[in-house]
């Protein structure tokens, strides 16, 4: 991952790269275009100068490898390589990659913004409703909503397969009602990807 940084002016996030059977990664060359103020901040006389041919190179990666370049410690975390979500929406990774322990909340649900947080499963409820994060004791991921959907995908028949399991998700952070718990939420059941141990 230290080297797609190194390589590449933008990272194009695939959600569905994960669940399917394709490539891990793949670099698009595409033409910048002054009209898109997030790819590149250009003053007036610096534009003039500026070439139409100048190319931005966008490497397409899936939850899974970046998952696991979090995982080793890559530099993805603290870079300021920008980040693309769906077509347009451009965040620097050191703005969008938080670890559990490190989630800060908004006061409510309406009020946060999503981020990618990341890190490693404790446990899970005997329903398998909430996942609990490791090195933090007061946040939850309810995924109740999406139970179905994520246990098939990952092939999980029980809650200890899910512990230790690494996990990223695209997801907003906010206090529950008592402002005793933080709740990531999941965006939906396709921006998340949870590394299940072997065993």
């Amino acid at each position: 991952v230290n080297k797609v940084i190194s390589d590449a002016d933008i990272i194009s996030i695939d959600f569905m790269l994960s669940n399917t059977k394709k490539p891990a990664t793949e670099v698009q060359t595409v033409a910048s275009t002054p009209t898109a103020p997030l790819l590149h901040k250009i003053d007036n006389t610096s534009r003039k100068h500026a070439s139409n041919n100048e190319q931005t190179k966008v490497k397409v990666l899936g939850l899974e490898k970046i998952l696991n370049g979090l995982m080793r410690g890559s530099d993805l975390a603290e870079s300021s390589t920008l980040i693309e979500l769906d077509t347009g929406y451009k965040f620097k990774a050191k703005n969008l990659f938080v670890n559990f322990a490190e989630a800060e909340p908004s006061a409510n649900a309406k009020e946060a913004k999503p981020k990618m947080y990341w890190g490693t499963i404790s446990h899970v409820d005997k329903e398998l409703d909430w996942l609990n994060p490791s090195d933090c004791n007061d946040v939850g991921i309810p995924i109740s909503k999406y139970k179905s959907i994520l246990l098939e995908r990952f092939n999980v028949a029980e809650g200890r397969q899910l512990e230790g399991a690494g996990v990223i998700l695209f997801g907003k952070c906010f206090w529950n009602s008592k402002k005793t718990r933080k709740i990531i939420e999941l965006w939906n059941a396709d921006r998340i990807f949870i590394s299940v141990l072997e065993d």
